[in-house]
Protein backbone atom coordinates (compact mmCIF):
# COMPACT_ATOMS: atom_id res chain seq x y z
CA UNK A 1 0.00 0.00 0.00
CA UNK A 2 0.96 3.74 -0.82
CA UNK A 3 1.67 5.70 2.25
CA UNK A 4 2.04 9.55 2.06
CA UNK A 5 5.40 9.59 1.98
CA UNK A 6 5.98 7.53 -1.48
CA UNK A 7 4.12 10.24 -3.00
CA UNK A 8 6.73 12.53 -5.37
CA UNK A 9 7.74 16.09 -4.66
CA UNK A 10 5.52 17.51 -7.28
CA UNK A 11 2.50 15.64 -5.31
CA UNK A 12 2.72 17.25 -2.08
CA UNK A 13 4.10 20.41 -3.23
CA UNK A 14 0.29 20.81 -4.87
CA UNK A 15 -1.24 20.17 -1.85
CA UNK A 16 0.56 22.65 0.60
CA UNK A 17 -0.32 25.23 -2.28
CA UNK A 18 -3.98 24.76 -0.54
CA UNK A 19 -2.82 25.15 2.85
CA UNK A 20 -3.31 28.48 3.59
CA UNK A 21 -3.01 28.86 7.40
CA UNK A 22 0.55 30.22 8.52
CA UNK A 23 0.16 28.31 11.74
CA UNK A 24 -0.24 24.85 10.30
CA UNK A 25 2.63 25.10 7.54
CA UNK A 26 4.86 26.10 10.06
CA UNK A 27 3.64 23.28 12.66
CA UNK A 28 3.76 20.81 9.44
CA UNK A 29 7.45 21.91 8.23
CA UNK A 30 8.53 20.70 11.81
CA UNK A 31 7.40 16.80 11.25
CA UNK A 32 10.45 15.84 9.41
CA UNK A 33 12.97 17.54 6.89
CA UNK A 34 11.37 16.72 4.01
CA UNK A 35 8.60 18.80 4.89
CA UNK A 36 10.06 21.41 6.53
CA UNK A 37 11.90 21.83 3.00
CA UNK A 38 8.45 21.57 0.99
CA UNK A 39 6.98 23.72 3.75
CA UNK A 40 9.94 26.50 3.33
CA UNK A 41 9.63 26.36 -0.85
CA UNK A 42 5.78 26.85 -0.36
CA UNK A 43 6.18 30.33 1.69
CA UNK A 44 8.85 30.99 -1.13
CA UNK A 45 5.32 32.05 -2.82
CA UNK A 46 3.67 33.77 -0.47
CA UNK A 47 3.47 37.71 -1.05
CA UNK A 48 0.68 38.77 0.72
CA UNK A 49 -0.59 37.97 4.13
CA UNK A 50 -3.61 38.84 6.26
CA UNK A 51 -3.73 38.78 9.88
CA UNK A 52 -7.86 38.48 10.70
CA UNK A 53 -9.89 36.33 12.54
CA UNK A 54 -10.48 34.15 9.27
CA UNK A 55 -9.46 34.44 5.54
CA UNK A 56 -9.75 37.50 3.32
CA UNK A 57 -8.97 36.00 -0.12
CA UNK A 58 -11.34 33.40 -1.29
CA UNK A 59 -8.98 32.77 -4.39
CA UNK A 60 -6.72 30.69 -2.18
CA UNK A 61 -3.85 31.20 -4.34
CA UNK A 62 -0.56 29.92 -3.42
CA UNK A 63 0.50 33.27 -3.18
CA UNK A 64 -1.56 34.16 0.16
CA UNK A 65 -1.84 32.76 3.17
CA UNK A 66 -3.47 34.29 6.54
CA UNK A 67 -3.57 33.45 10.50
CA UNK A 68 -5.47 34.45 13.05
CA UNK A 69 -2.68 34.35 15.77
CA UNK A 70 -1.09 37.57 15.97
CA UNK A 71 0.97 36.41 19.13
CA UNK A 72 2.87 34.29 16.38
CA UNK A 73 3.37 37.43 13.92
CA UNK A 74 4.87 38.86 17.14
CA UNK A 75 7.74 36.24 17.25
CA UNK A 76 8.82 35.28 14.12
CA UNK A 77 11.74 36.53 11.73
CA UNK A 78 9.14 37.74 8.70
CA UNK A 79 12.13 38.03 6.14
CA UNK A 80 13.09 34.64 7.30
CA UNK A 81 9.94 33.09 7.26
CA UNK A 82 8.01 34.92 4.51
CA UNK A 83 11.20 36.17 2.34
CA UNK A 84 9.17 37.44 -0.56
CA UNK A 85 6.43 39.34 1.41
CA UNK A 86 4.52 42.65 -0.04
CA UNK A 87 1.03 42.91 0.71
CA UNK A 88 -0.13 42.76 4.15
CA UNK A 89 -3.47 43.71 5.74
CA UNK A 90 -4.31 43.55 9.53
CA UNK A 91 -7.77 43.63 10.79
CA UNK A 92 -9.74 42.76 14.02
CA UNK A 93 -9.19 39.12 15.43
CA UNK A 94 -11.73 39.65 18.16
CA UNK A 95 -14.60 41.03 19.14
CA UNK A 96 -12.10 42.40 22.64
CA UNK A 97 -10.05 44.86 20.58
CA UNK A 98 -7.15 43.34 20.42
CA UNK A 99 -4.27 46.13 19.56
CA UNK A 100 -2.07 44.75 16.88
CA UNK A 101 0.66 47.19 16.95
CA UNK A 102 3.05 44.83 18.09
CA UNK A 103 2.60 42.27 15.26
CA UNK A 104 2.81 44.90 12.99
CA UNK A 105 5.46 46.59 14.00
CA UNK A 106 7.48 42.91 14.33
CA UNK A 107 6.58 42.50 10.58
CA UNK A 108 7.64 46.20 9.54
CA UNK A 109 10.98 45.23 11.41
CA UNK A 110 12.18 42.06 10.52
CA UNK A 111 10.23 41.63 7.25
CA UNK A 112 11.41 43.47 3.76
CA UNK A 113 10.08 46.49 2.30
CA UNK A 114 6.12 46.41 1.32
CA UNK A 115 4.62 47.90 -1.34
CA UNK A 116 0.92 47.38 0.18
CA UNK A 117 -0.41 48.02 3.61
CA UNK A 118 -3.92 47.95 5.01
CA UNK A 119 -4.34 48.59 8.81
CA UNK A 120 -8.07 48.49 10.28
CA UNK A 121 -8.26 47.10 13.64
CA UNK A 122 -9.08 48.56 16.95
CA UNK A 123 -5.63 50.71 19.03
CA UNK A 124 -5.95 53.44 21.91
CA UNK A 125 -3.55 55.84 19.79
CA UNK A 126 -6.42 55.68 17.61
CA UNK A 127 -9.18 56.39 20.67
CA UNK A 128 -11.07 53.13 20.21
CA UNK A 129 -13.69 52.71 22.43
CA UNK A 130 -13.73 48.91 22.02
CA UNK A 131 -9.90 48.32 22.66
CA UNK A 132 -9.47 46.83 26.15
CA UNK A 133 -7.87 47.94 29.16
CA UNK A 134 -4.29 47.49 28.16
CA UNK A 135 -2.26 50.48 26.97
CA UNK A 136 -0.27 50.18 23.36
CA UNK A 137 3.47 50.21 23.98
CA UNK A 138 4.50 50.32 20.24
CA UNK A 139 5.70 53.84 19.17
CA UNK A 140 3.88 54.24 16.07
CA UNK A 141 6.38 56.26 14.49
CA UNK A 142 9.71 54.77 14.78
CA UNK A 143 8.45 50.89 15.08
CA UNK A 144 5.87 51.17 12.41
CA UNK A 145 5.87 54.02 9.68
CA UNK A 146 9.37 54.99 9.38
CA UNK A 147 9.28 51.58 7.29
CA UNK A 148 6.55 52.37 4.92
CA UNK A 149 8.86 54.17 2.74
CA UNK A 150 7.96 52.19 0.05
CA UNK A 151 4.19 51.66 0.45
CA UNK A 152 1.68 52.54 -2.81
CA UNK A 153 -1.14 50.71 -2.03
CA UNK A 154 -2.35 51.95 1.22
CA UNK A 155 -5.62 51.40 3.30
CA UNK A 156 -5.35 52.90 6.92
CA UNK A 157 -8.67 53.46 9.96
CA UNK A 158 -5.59 54.82 12.81
CA UNK A 159 -5.48 58.29 13.37
CA UNK A 160 -1.74 58.01 14.49
CA UNK A 161 -0.93 56.06 11.68
CA UNK A 162 -2.35 58.61 8.90
CA UNK A 163 -0.89 61.68 10.55
CA UNK A 164 2.46 60.30 11.11
CA UNK A 165 3.13 58.33 7.49
CA UNK A 166 1.46 61.60 5.50
CA UNK A 167 2.89 64.99 7.43
CA UNK A 168 5.60 63.35 9.69
CA UNK A 169 7.16 61.06 7.18
CA UNK A 170 5.32 62.55 4.46
CA UNK A 171 5.04 59.42 2.35
CA UNK A 172 2.17 60.31 0.56
CA UNK A 173 3.75 61.19 -2.69
CA UNK A 174 4.49 57.42 -3.00
CA UNK A 175 1.26 56.18 -2.69
CA UNK A 176 -1.15 55.31 -5.66
CA UNK A 177 -4.18 54.09 -4.22
CA UNK A 178 -5.20 54.67 -0.56
CA UNK A 179 -8.34 53.57 0.70
CA UNK A 180 -11.17 54.02 3.86
CA UNK A 181 -10.96 57.99 3.20
CA UNK A 182 -13.75 58.04 5.42
CA UNK A 183 -14.12 62.12 5.93
CA UNK A 184 -13.83 65.31 3.77
CA UNK A 185 -11.43 66.57 6.24
CA UNK A 186 -8.68 63.62 5.65
CA UNK A 187 -9.14 63.73 1.89
CA UNK A 188 -8.72 67.72 2.40
CA UNK A 189 -5.45 67.18 4.47
CA UNK A 190 -3.54 64.60 2.94
CA UNK A 191 -4.47 65.59 -0.69
CA UNK A 192 -2.06 68.15 -1.34
CA UNK A 193 0.71 65.08 -0.45
CA UNK A 194 -0.89 62.55 -2.86
CA UNK A 195 0.51 63.81 -6.44
CA UNK A 196 0.59 60.53 -7.66
CA UNK A 197 -2.83 58.80 -6.47
CA UNK A 198 -4.85 56.92 -8.98
CA UNK A 199 -7.31 55.15 -7.20
CA UNK A 200 -9.42 56.51 -4.14
CA UNK A 201 -12.18 54.75 -1.87
CA UNK A 202 -14.47 56.77 -0.21
CA UNK A 203 -15.79 54.78 2.64
CA UNK A 204 -19.21 56.53 3.88
CA UNK A 205 -18.50 60.22 4.90
CA UNK A 206 -19.63 61.28 8.31
CA UNK A 207 -19.92 64.76 8.04
CA UNK A 208 -23.10 66.95 7.06
CA UNK A 209 -22.57 69.12 4.57
CA UNK A 210 -19.49 67.61 3.09
CA UNK A 211 -17.24 70.39 0.99
CA UNK A 212 -13.83 69.24 -0.09
CA UNK A 213 -11.18 71.82 -0.33
CA UNK A 214 -8.41 70.73 -1.16
CA UNK A 215 -6.19 70.53 -4.51
CA UNK A 216 -6.92 69.03 -7.94
CA UNK A 217 -6.03 65.53 -8.32
CA UNK A 218 -4.66 65.09 -12.01
CA UNK A 219 -3.42 61.50 -11.77
CA UNK A 220 -6.73 60.13 -9.62
CA UNK A 221 -8.26 57.66 -12.53
CA UNK A 222 -10.77 55.52 -10.26
CA UNK A 223 -12.54 56.79 -7.39
CA UNK A 224 -15.32 54.35 -5.63
CA UNK A 225 -17.67 56.04 -3.49
CA UNK A 226 -19.47 54.05 -0.16
CA UNK A 227 -22.01 56.07 0.54
CA UNK A 228 -24.77 55.64 3.25
CA UNK A 229 -26.06 58.38 3.37
CA UNK A 230 -25.54 60.57 -0.22
CA UNK A 231 -26.94 63.66 1.47
CA UNK A 232 -23.24 63.93 3.30
CA UNK A 233 -21.36 63.95 0.30
CA UNK A 234 -20.50 66.59 -1.89
CA UNK A 235 -20.25 65.31 -5.35
CA UNK A 236 -19.30 68.41 -6.36
CA UNK A 237 -15.72 67.26 -5.54
CA UNK A 238 -15.70 64.96 -8.74
CA UNK A 239 -14.70 68.40 -10.73
CA UNK A 240 -11.74 68.34 -8.30
CA UNK A 241 -10.27 65.08 -10.58
CA UNK A 242 -10.24 66.06 -14.20
CA UNK A 243 -8.66 62.83 -15.22
CA UNK A 244 -11.27 60.55 -13.55
CA UNK A 245 -12.94 58.20 -15.75
CA UNK A 246 -13.73 54.98 -13.73
CA UNK A 247 -16.35 55.19 -10.93
CA UNK A 248 -18.07 53.26 -8.64
CA UNK A 249 -21.05 54.26 -6.47
CA UNK A 250 -22.90 52.39 -3.97
CA UNK A 251 -25.59 55.05 -2.34
CA UNK A 252 -28.59 53.83 -0.19
CA UNK A 253 -31.68 54.66 -1.82
CA UNK A 254 -34.50 57.63 0.36
CA UNK A 255 -37.79 56.47 -0.31
CA UNK A 256 -39.16 59.42 -2.88
CA UNK A 257 -36.14 61.15 -3.44
CA UNK A 258 -35.79 61.43 -6.94
CA UNK A 259 -32.69 64.15 -7.65
CA UNK A 260 -29.44 62.36 -6.41
CA UNK A 261 -27.58 64.60 -7.91
CA UNK A 262 -29.23 68.24 -8.43
CA UNK A 263 -27.37 70.13 -11.22
CA UNK A 264 -24.10 68.22 -11.64
CA UNK A 265 -23.09 66.87 -14.96
CA UNK A 266 -19.92 65.15 -15.48
CA UNK A 267 -18.84 64.58 -18.81
CA UNK A 268 -15.48 63.25 -17.54
CA UNK A 269 -16.82 59.73 -16.17
CA UNK A 270 -16.76 56.83 -19.40
CA UNK A 271 -17.23 53.90 -17.15
CA UNK A 272 -19.97 53.62 -14.16
CA UNK A 273 -20.78 50.81 -11.73
CA UNK A 274 -23.94 51.56 -9.76
CA UNK A 275 -24.85 50.14 -6.56
CA UNK A 276 -28.23 50.68 -5.32
CA UNK A 277 -29.59 49.99 -1.86
CA UNK A 278 -33.18 50.64 -0.19
CA UNK A 279 -33.87 51.70 3.27
CA UNK A 280 -37.02 50.69 3.44
CA UNK A 281 -39.06 47.33 1.26
CA UNK A 282 -37.22 47.88 -2.47
CA UNK A 283 -39.96 49.16 -5.22
CA UNK A 284 -38.94 48.87 -9.38
CA UNK A 285 -40.09 52.20 -9.83
CA UNK A 286 -38.05 53.52 -7.05
CA UNK A 287 -34.55 51.90 -7.98
CA UNK A 288 -35.44 53.07 -12.23
CA UNK A 289 -35.99 56.74 -10.86
CA UNK A 290 -32.70 56.79 -8.87
CA UNK A 291 -31.03 55.31 -12.00
CA UNK A 292 -32.23 57.85 -14.24
CA UNK A 293 -31.40 60.67 -12.46
CA UNK A 294 -27.70 59.38 -11.40
CA UNK A 295 -27.32 58.64 -15.33
CA UNK A 296 -28.70 62.20 -16.28
CA UNK A 297 -25.43 63.38 -14.40
CA UNK A 298 -22.95 61.44 -16.18
CA UNK A 299 -24.07 61.28 -20.15
CA UNK A 300 -20.88 60.36 -21.46
CA UNK A 301 -20.76 56.31 -19.56
CA UNK A 302 -20.48 53.42 -21.19
CA UNK A 303 -23.95 51.54 -21.21
CA UNK A 304 -23.54 48.15 -21.49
Amino acid sequence: MTSFNDLPDDCLTSISDYIHDLKQLLQLSEVCPRWGYLVENRLKKVQKLDIWWSTLDRSFKPDYIYTNDYQLIEKINISSVLPNLKYVRVGYISMKGDCLCKALANIMNTGNPLIGLSVNYSCDQNRDKYLNQSKCKVDMDQQIVKYCDKVKYLSADINAFTESFFKKFEFGANVIKFSTIKTCNTLTEFASSMVNLESAKIVDFDETDCLYDGPSLMKLNQLSIFSYDYTNLSYELLEYFPNLKNLLLKIILRRGETNYFGSIVNRNIENLVIYLVEDAPPTNTNSLHALNSILKSFPTVNIY
